[in-house]
């Protein structure tokens, strides 16, 4: 059963991505605006909801991505196991 108090996914993804580009951006020899060196739930609305945004397209990206690949292994699957049937080595 999904928990319902839990933020959607893009949310959560937004909130990640921000946290570790933060974390990880001096490593990179990359100094971040002042302004977004704070909390993913106090960085500006607008920037906020840009995150949350392409979080959420990026995520249903991936899943027409896997449903595809999941259609297509399945339908291998199903070849296999109609001509497994007609050449006789399935019951």
């Amino acid at each position: 059963m999904p928990n319902l108090s839990a933020p959607p996914p893009e949310v959560e993804i937004a909130r990640r991505f921000h946290e570790i580009y933060e974390e990880a951006a001096p490593r990179f020899g990359w100094e971040t605006q002042a302004a977004s060196r704070v909390p993913f739930h106090e960085l500006p609305d607008k920037q906020r909801e840009l995150m949350i945004y392409v979080a959420g397209k990026v995520l249903n990206e991936m899943k027409n991505h896997l449903r595809r690949s999941l259609e297509v292994e399945l339908n291998r699957l199903k070849a296999a196991s109609l001509e497994a049937r007609r050449m006789g080595d399935v019951a």
